[in-house]
This record gives C-alpha cells, structure tokens and sequence, in this order.
C-alpha cells in the first residue's frame, strides 16, 4: 500500500514534468507528494525492522546485524568498482 503510493506519486510527477508546458506550481505539489510519500515508505521500513528485531534472540540479532554490514561493504565495494570504470 505504501510502496503503491509512492509508485503513483512518482508517476504523477514524471507525468507533470512530461507535458508540453510544465505547471511549476503541478510540479512543486507533485514533489511534495512524493517527498510525503517516501516518507510514509521509510516509516514503514524502519518500523518493520524494530518488529523484526523485537522477537530475536540475541544471536540471531547479532547475525543479522552481520549479514545487514556485508551487505552494506559489498554494496560500497560494487560502487566503487563502477565509479573506477
């Protein structure tokens, strides 16, 4: 629901910047709604993850701690890769 929302509001903007004479002001509100709407999706996210978090136990919690930095290292690492090409 919140992932579909931001879908539509980021295809309303793309849709506001594509026509023929651009309303400034169709724009600026359409930004915000996206803004709003990532916004909602991030809450959401974060709020998912502390309801994860709150039935592990302590080892699991410490995998996934582990598992979520190597994801974040391989990420950085393919990153840097592509910026050096």
């Amino acid at each position: 629901m919140v992932n579909e929302r931001l879908r539509l509001a980021q295809r309303a903007l793309e849709d506001a910047l594509d026509a023929d004479y651009p309303s400034e002001a169709l724009v600026e509100q359409r930004a915000k709604e996206v803004g709003e709407a990532q916004v909602a999706a991030v809450r959401m996210r974060a709020l998912r993850e502390v309801r994860i978090r709150r039935i592990l136990n302590p080892e699991q919690q410490a995998r996934l701690r582990e598992s979520g930095s190597r994801f974040v290292r391989l990420k950085l690492s393919n990153k840097a890769a592509a910026n050096s090409k």
